[in-house]
């Protein structure tokens, strides 16, 4: 049997970069490749430089062939793997002392709202700390959970206490199972059902028109039924359209 194929969507500048380098190492490992990214090291002999040399252009490959146009023509002067993945960390992965500020603002002044959907704020939320990691700042996973209770809005406010109440401790991975949790809880609350209750309704109501029916005259019914229409005869004359109460014969 071949061995699996792997993919990495392509970098294109746009894109998340700090996950597209995780997925990349990760693949450049899983090739046997990932010793390409410290650089060229001089080898004992000719065999295992020859070696080495292949390892390096076919790790050289696999990153420009997950690049976006755009991004490649930014690194094509780069003849090694080491290098493009230098240039690449040195353009899109910033550790200037601007940069951090402004990752740390955003974490510290992340919140939570109401009327998103909790999933793709939980995303941002992670995409900000894996940020900050890739330029060295690294968030203790406690404050990572505190963090992100402190941003939920007063609805969660029950729901901070019982996370916090009685504990020693609190992790980043409890917080978001339990939000998660109590999302998934509250849609399958608000998903409409058809109970007991909405049946009982309906008979009611059949049968209050039911007997608003065995009130209608005759002639009423046989029209809301479809039937033939009930037609007045008078029984002196025997003549249609009137009754004998008013009948011309009789009354001349």
């Amino acid at each position: 049997m071949g061995s699996a194929k792997y993919e990495v969507e392509k970098f294109t500048g746009q894109n998340d970069f700090g996950l597209w380098r995780l997925k990349m190492r990760a693949l450049l490992v899983h090739q046997g490749l990932v010793d390409a990214l410290a650089g060229e090291a001089k080898a004992e002999n000719a065999t295992v430089d020859e070696e080495r040399k292949k390892m390096q252009e076919k790790a050289h490959s696999a990153i420009i062939l997950s690049l976006g146009d755009k991004v490649l023509r930014q690194v094509s002067k780069e003849k090694t793997a080491a290098g493009i993945w230098s240039k690449l960390e040195s353009l899109y992965m910033t550790k200037s002392l601007v940069n951090r500020l402004y990752l740390k603002q955003s974490l510290y002044s992340f919140k939570m709202n109401e009327d998103k959907p909790v999933g793709e704020q939980l995303d941002h939320f992670n995409k900000l700390i894996l940020d900050l990691e890739n330029i060295d700042v690294t968030i203790d996973d406690e404050d990572q959970a505190l963090l992100l209770l402190c941003s939920l809005p007063r609805a969660y406010s029950h729901f901070k206490e019982t996370m916090l109440f009685g504990r020693d401790s609190v992790s980043i991975d409890e917080v978001q199972a339990a939000i998660n949790s109590k999302e998934l809880n509250e849609r399958k609350e608000k998903k409409p059902t058809v109970n007991g209750e909405g049946l009982t309704a309906k008979g009611k109501t059949s049968k209050k028109y039911s007997k608003l029916d065995k009130k209608k005259p005759k002639s009423e019914k046989q029209k809301d039924g479809g039937e033939s229409t009930f037609t007045i005869r008078c029984y002196h004359c025997k003549k249609e359209g009137h009754t004998r109460k008013v009948c011309p014969e009789r009354l001349h």
